[in-house]
Formats: C-alpha cells, structure tokens, sequence
C-alpha cells in the first residue's frame, strides 16, 4: 500500500499541489492516494521528489513513522546545510542536559 497522504499530509501540501508539481491532473493523484489506481514507476519517483521521501518511505518498505516523525523529517529534508547544523547542535544540547542512557543507569 502506498503512502501518499500520510507524506503529502506531513510536506503540508494539498493534493492539488502535489498533482501539478508532479505534473498530473488532480483526479489522478487523488485516485492514488485512495488506492483507485496507481502510478507508474517514472511517476511514483516523481512524487518521491516532491514529497521529499524515498521510494522506500512511499511503499511502506522501511519502518514506518508516527505522523510526527514524518511531519519532522519532510522538514528536515527542506533545510539547508545550515539548517540542518543548527537543528542538531540544538538536540546535541538537549542530549548533554539529560545524559545518556548509560550515564543514566551507571
């Protein structure tokens, strides 16, 4: 089962969106993501583009993600480099306040 809504729902796009930046008419992709019909590969890999994923987070092949997760990660994906540096070394100081588990248990 693809995940389409799940990914489009936490990029924060609408299926209106999604379908022209994959370059689809709306029906199309609302018939997918309600598993009416399915995209081929060259547009499967074109939603993967926009919704920032991969095929694997699409088909449901890797580990699957609370809504929070996903929503967090389509985020992560649209930062810069130094977004991204930022966003770590502000966990990093979270991580250093609370030690870590075997800090914790030692």
């Amino acid at each position: 089962m693809l995940m389409l809504k799940e990914f489009r729902e936490a990029s924060g796009l609408k299926v209106a969106q999604v379908a022209e930046r994959v370059g689809v008419p709306y029906e199309t992709y609302r018939k997918w993501e309600k598993g009416d019909s399915k995209p081929n590969w060259e547009q499967l890999c074109r939603v993967a583009d926009v919704l920032h994923c991969s095929l694997d987070d699409l088909t449901g092949r890797r580990e699957t993600l609370t809504q929070e997760e996903r929503t967090m990660l389509a985020r992560w994906r649209t930062l810069s480099d130094q977004g991204k540096s930022t966003v770590l070394a502000v966990m990093d100081s979270f991580q250093e306040g609370s030690g870590s588990s075997e800090e914790r248990t030692a």
